[in-house]
């Protein structure tokens, strides 16, 4: 009884995982729930502590929200996969045949999805050995996934600063910015108009795939 619920647990923990994982790098339509609201969360403690520590720490954003919430991934994939292992204690043993304990099931797991290989210990049933193999895999595509993912994120932060500083250099409030753009010629006047719009209309698009650029301070 007690195998079957470790199962049970296994399987949702891991299809809530996936589906988090997936839909929030692969979808460019914003963040599954999981992950949005601990970005909130991270989010609204990098506040907080700015209050305390002043605003440099804001430099910090993106390591901040994007490094908690790759642990949470591989935390949560780590944990579902052990869950499973655990359903049959007596499925992974080590190379001299020994049953391994709690702790090496762990260890074992988290060998498997660092597609390190099986290290000191092996499966012994045909589901393991199936699951060993298939999440040896796995683990690849979550890495590279994982590190595609936030390479995008961090053209769509470079692109929003360069908005800003567009903006910035037109004036310091919205009268300047009209006064300034009204001494131009008209045809530069047509130019600016054209590359703000345009830098805005993909830096909006950038917000809806990857609303975590909205937590970079």
């Amino acid at each position: 009884m007690e195998g079957a619920l470790f199962l049970i647990a296994g399987i949702i923990l891991l299809l809530v995982v996936f589906y988090d994982f997936f839909y929030t790098t692969l979808s460019a339509s914003g963040a599954a729930f999981m992950t949005k609201y601990f970005s909130i969360f991270l989010h609204r403690v990098l506040l907080a502590a700015a209050k305390l520590f002043g605003r440099k720490i804001f430099n910090l954003s993106g390591v901040w929200i994007n490094l908690p919430v790759l642990i949470l991934w591989l935390f949560l994939f780590w944990t579902g996969l052990f869950l499973i292992f655990s359903y049959n204690p007596e499925g992974v043993v080590s190379s001299s045949g020994k049953i391994a304990s709690t702790l090496e099931r762990f260890y074992f797991t988290g060998y498997v999805i660092s597609t390190l290989g099986l290290g000191d210990f092996k499966p012994i049933t045909p589901l393991f050995e199936i699951l060993t193999s298939s999440f040896s895999l796995l683990g690849f595509v979550i890495v590279t996934t994982s590190m595609t993912y936030f390479i995008s994120v961090s053209s769509a932060v470079i692109e929003k600063r360069s908005v800003s500083l567009l903006i910035r250099h037109l004036g310091e409030s919205p009268q300047e910015v009209l006064q300034n753009l009204l001494k131009m010629k008209a045809s530069l006047r047509g130019q600016q108009f054209i590359s703000l719009q345009q830098m805005i209309d993909k830096h909006s698009n950038s917000h809806q795939s990857y609303p975590v650029i909205h937590f970079y301070n």
